[in-house]
Order: C-alpha cells, then structure tokens, then sequence
C-alpha cells in the first residue's frame, strides 16, 4: 500500500522508541516494515524565530520526504514516535484505503480538524486544514508544494508553528493538495511530555473525535 514506513525517534529517547515498537509488533501491520529514523537535531536558519526542536521536527519529516523524492518512491507512511495504534489497525486502514479517490495527495489516519471538512463518502472527509502529524500518509507532489509554499514566503520570520502539518494545513486552505481523513480518526496520540512544548499530557490526545 505504501513503499516504504517510517517512524521518527530522537537519538536518546529510549523509552519512547521501546513503546512505540513494543505497541507496534502486536498490531497486525499491513504496510512495509516500520524503519526508525534518528531525529534530526539543528538549529533554525538565523533569522528564524522557530525554537530548535520545532525545526528538528520539521527537518525530520522532510528528511523521509525527501528520500522518497530521491528515491523515486510513489508514497509513505510517516508517524511520530507517540503515535498509538488501535488492535484491529489493519483491518480499518484497510477498509478506509478502499474508499479513499484515487487523486489523494495525503491520507491521515490521526489528526485534529481544525476546520469543518467536507463528506465524500460514508467512510471518507475531505479536510480543509487539518493538524497533527503522528500518523500520515504522503506523495511526492506534496513535497513541491511545500518546497514553494516555503519559497514563496522565504522572508517570512515563522514562529514555533513551522512544522510540515502547519505547512500542509496552509496547502489544504488554499486547495493545492487532496487530503482525506476517515470520519473518524483511528490513530492516537500517547499521553506524556511533549518533547517539543514540554507540556505534560495526562490524558493521550482523543484521535477518534466525532465529526
């Protein structure tokens, strides 16, 4: 279904690598085996206001991104390293894929809406701006994209917002990609610090919110 899958894991958290492949092995994985990638850890450009792990996080995703371009690779699976998978993961990745048009640029199997997205089917939202990058699905012509939205605002002095979800969201906004989501999300989000806010997340985020 996808060439290749990837999940990203910073270089000393241990713990979280060890979860997340642990949860991982039990589920029956459709897709290609799941390759870890080392977080990229740098500085932003100078004149960027955007702190260095909110940069890290966007280089990493744009690392896999990348690769698939230089590889010649038709799509990939991309999820964060605090992504939570339900038990029968298969069979409903599964069952949305089938409905899915085949003109989809990026399907996201967890995610916030943060704009009412709109109905293709029974199984099937087209989003309008959608945020969270735990769990998706790309192509190359994504990429492009973000390479000229980024291109296009070269000067701009971005926040602590850079990040390739922000980015496609701006996509979704100006109709330059096709994104899908299910009606309802099946991937989760872990419960626990946030490497890149700090923030202590009690609860794991809810991935599977009623639209």
């Amino acid at each position: 279904m996808f060439d290749e899958c990837w999940y990203i894991n910073c270089e000393g958290s241990t713990q979280r690598r060890r979860r997340f492949e642990s949860q991982a092995a039990v589920v029956d994985w459709p897709f290609a085996p799941l390759r870890r990638l080392v977080a990229i850890e740098e500085d932003p450009p100078v004149g960027n206001r955007t702190g260095r792990i909110a940069w890290s996080i966007f280089r990493s995703h744009m690392r896999i991104m990348e690769r698939m371009i230089y590889h010649g690779l038709d799509s990939v699976l991309i999820c964060e390293d605090d992504a939570v998978f339900p038990d029968d993961f298969a069979i409903r990745v599964e069952n949305f894929m089938r409905q899915v048009p085949d003109d989809w640029d990026t399907v996201y199997f967890g995610g916030n809406h943060h704009t009412k997205p709109e109905p293709v089917n029974r199984c099937v939202l087209r989003g309008t701006t959608v945020c969270g990058g735990w769990c998706y699905a790309v192509k190359p012509w994504v990429v492009a994209q973000l390479y000229e939205l980024l291109r296009c605002n070269q000067w701009v002095p971005y926040d602590a917002n850079l990040h390739c979800d922000v980015l496609c969201g701006t996509l979704h906004n100006y109709r330059r990609i096709n994104y899908y989501t299910p009606w309802r999300f099946f991937v989760g989000h872990a419960a626990g610090i946030s490497e890149r806010t700090g923030c202590n997340w009690q609860i794991g985020r809810a991935s599977c919110r009623e639209r």
